[in-house]
């Protein structure tokens, strides 16, 4: 079987559910990997940084989301098996457990996802919901409403060591907020000043992705310099990106989405015609098979977009 790997556990001062989130460094995490068995010749292949998303628990719009590596491996199945001979996925586990509301079962059946609300120290990790930040509400000194993004320099303290210890990566994909923290972790490795943890100490063999393949992604309400907006000349980030955006997104809008499209020097858009979802169907699996195939060339036009196609578009389900 083709390798895809899981980074899990992150550490014991991560498991509060961010009620207090001080700041860290690379050196206070000790993350360990469970992998499959490597079929031949996969260090030959592209190794991609993949970035889950949030669950997001409304029972009024009864949202749905996966929310943890192993669980967002399971819904991509179908494109790691069809990109199997081009890319090796690690699956990353953001440093975060998040508590949410508790159900009659302790599960969240209802929202299509095998994540648990009352999780134990026991519990197998891979039912364990988690995040890269949580957004709050701060008042400021001014009386005026900030957010903050709680969790947010851990987690970037948390991929440094990641790219360190199972580094170099070729690219890196994320969905919805996996995406956000994606293109964020894209400009920090073609800019490393832009980030404290990317910069001290120097990246030794990490180089600039060669892309970003963003599925849902949002721009989100940090400093702009993450993105290269403060820097002199208003200058665009030029890894190459790939942006995947549904038509019919309730969830991630065009007025949340194109704001990051425009945060890069010529980013490349495709549409599908659902909702909030990684689009797995062949059309869409022969297209990232194709495009993860091409990594290396940096005309990504040569890559036709997904033919249209008259299935029902729906997310993939575990």
């Amino acid at each position: 079987m083709r390798q895809h790997r899981l980074l899990r556990q992150p550490p014991s001062w991560c498991h509060d559910a961010l009620s207090s989130c001080s700041s860290a460094t690379s050196q206070d995490f000790d993350a360990s990997w469970v992998s499959h068995s490597p079929s031949p010749g996969w260090k030959d292949t592209a190794r991609l940084i993949v970035a889950h998303d949030l669950l997001n628990y409304s029972l009024v719009d009864r949202c749905r989301y996966t929310q943890n590596a192993a669980i967002f491996s399971k819904r991509v199945a179908a494109i790691r098996k069809a990109c199997q001979r081009h890319c090796d996925m690690v699956f990353v586990d953001a440093p975060h457990v998040i508590e949410v509301p508790s159900t009659a079962t302790g599960a969240f059946e209802q929202f299509d996802s095998a994540a648990v609300t009352n999780h134990t120290e026991d519990t197998d990790p891979a039912l364990i919901p988690r995040a890269w930040w949580r957004m709050k509400e701060q008042v400021g000194l001014s009386g005026e409403t900030q957010l903050i993004y709680q969790g947010f320099d851990q987690s970037m303290a948390f991929l440094r060591q990641v790219i360190d210890n199972q580094g170099p990566f070729a690219a890196c994909f994320g969905f919805s907020q996996g995406a956000a923290m994606a293109a964020i972790l894209g400009s920090v490795v073609e800019r490393p000043s832009l980030c404290v943890a990317f910069s001290h100490p120097p990246m030794k063999e990490q180089l600039p992705f060669k892309a970003v393949i963003l599925i849902a992604g949002f721009k989100i309400s940090l400093p702009d310099k993450l993105y290269g907006d403060g820097l002199e000349q208003n200058q665009k980030l030029t890894t190459r990106s790939l942006h995947v955006l549904g038509r019919t997104d309730a969830i991630v809008g065009e007025d949340r989405s194109l704001p990051l499209v425009e945060a890069f020097l010529n980013p490349r858009v495709v549409w599908h015609d659902g909702g909030h979802f990684v689009p797995a169907k062949k059309n869409w699996r022969d297209f990232f098979s194709s495009y993860f195939q091409n990594l290396d060339d940096p005309n990504d036009s040569l890559v036709p977009n997904p033919e249209s196609s008259n299935e029902n578009m729906e997310g993939p389900k575990i």
